[in-house]
């Protein structure tokens, strides 16, 4: 199965826990139903790779805001 669960942030701030197990099992059954075999050898491994790469697709990233100075002295309209 997948590695632990790890933190991953809320838009509010707080912590939440990623359960990469229950992912994999997630991603097994969807897989399942769309009729991939998962038995086959080089499919195994696939599961724990679709949790692993949602939960890092998904997983707020923290903003940094960037500003530029402002010599050409451009005004918005």
């Amino acid at each position: 199965m997948a590695e632990a669960a790890r933190p991953d942030g809320h838009q509010d701030g707080t912590q939440r826990r990623v359960d990469l197990d229950a992912a994999e099992r997630a991603a097994a059954d969807l897989l399942a139903a769309l009729g991939i075999d998962l038995d086959r050898e080089e499919r195994r491994a696939t599961p724990g790779r679709m949790a692993r790469a949602y939960a890092e697709l998904l997983a707020a990233q923290p903003f940094r805001l960037t500003t530029f100075p402002n010599d050409e002295g451009y005004i918005p309209q």
